[in-house]
């Protein structure tokens, strides 16, 4: 069975751009853990809501709880949803009917949590978020404390947006347990990202885990560099294998064993069973 992915990009610039291949980093190094090319396709939605600038981390933080509402309460949010629904149906009629594993990079994340939660994308059945900023949409007020433990709380102050972001209005709208069951949903962020925020207790229904960022690795691109990480492409490729077998597939290879595991390993939830024919291989 053919492995199908979708991808939805966040706020701001990307390491390989913000232009279709904005997820070619993430591709080749998932076809690499593979030992396949997989089915891929990416969402791109800033000609329909227009994301804040990434450069000025004032603007950013002015503009984002604008952009937020537009999404979730405003117009802007259905034909974002519609794209991607359009884009998850086509990927899996091109993996011959394989389910497909929808990854989104901040607020991507949001994006194609809110699309899985309202049954708009049922192709889709894996989920992996990339520094998901729910947990800041809901707690505006660990923003600021996490941006203190990263040093750059005097900025803030300055700027005086650490009074703007403790005072934000949090929304209602951004609430977790809302995914079918059968849905595998993984949450990968770092305690080195300051925009990403823990999505528990509110997001009960998604796994979540902690990656390091590379060594050297400093402001903003600790935001970034999950596109890049091999660590983070062995977790989204283990995902697809299995959502794969949860779909009657069995494993072929000690690779799709190896990822199996993994996948289990980083979830809440109880594996597939694999049933009669099920094959281990040396």
């Amino acid at each position: 069975m053919k492995k199908a992915f979708v991808c939805i990009h966040g706020f701001g610039e990307h390491p390989s751009g913000r232009g279709h291949g904005f997820s070619s980093a993430l591709r080749g190094n998932v076809a690499g853990v593979l030992g396949e090319e997989p089915v891929w396709d990416e969402v791109l939605w800033d000609d329909l809501l227009e994301s804040p600038p990434t450069d000025s981390l004032v603007d950013f933080v002015r503009r984002t709880p604008e952009i937020v509402r537009k999404f979730y309460r405003g117009r802007c949010g259905r034909p974002i949803r519609e794209r991607v629904t359009e884009a998850v149906r086509a990927a899996s009629e091109k993996a011959e009917g394989a389910p497909v594993v929808l990854v989104g990079h901040s607020f991507g994340g949001a994006i194609a949590y809110d699309v899985m939660a309202r049954g708009m994308a049922p192709e889709a059945k894996a989920l992996v978020m990339l520094a998901p900023p729910m947990g800041l949409f809901n707690h505006p007020e660990e923003f600021v404390r996490s941006a203190a433990g990263h040093g750059v709380a005097g900025a803030l102050a300055a700027l005086g947006l650490d009074r703007m972001a403790s005072h934000a209005v949090g929304f209602p709208e951004v609430k977790g347990g809302r995914l079918a069951d059968g849905i595998a949903a993984l949450s990968i962020r770092s305690d080195r990202d300051w925009f990403a925020v823990s999505l528990a207790p509110e997001f009960h229904d998604v796994s979540e885990i902690t990656v390091e960022p590379p060594r050297g690795t400093r402001g903003s691109a600790n935001h970034r560099f999950y596109w890049r990480s091999l660590e983070v492409a062995e977790d989204v490729a283990a995902e697809a294998v299995s959502a794969n077998i949860g779909a009657g597939a069995k494993p072929t290879t000690k690779r799709e064993l190896d990822l199996q595991a993994r996948a289990v390993d980083n979830s809440l939830f109880t594996p597939p069973k694999y049933g009669d024919g099920y094959v281990e291989m040396s």
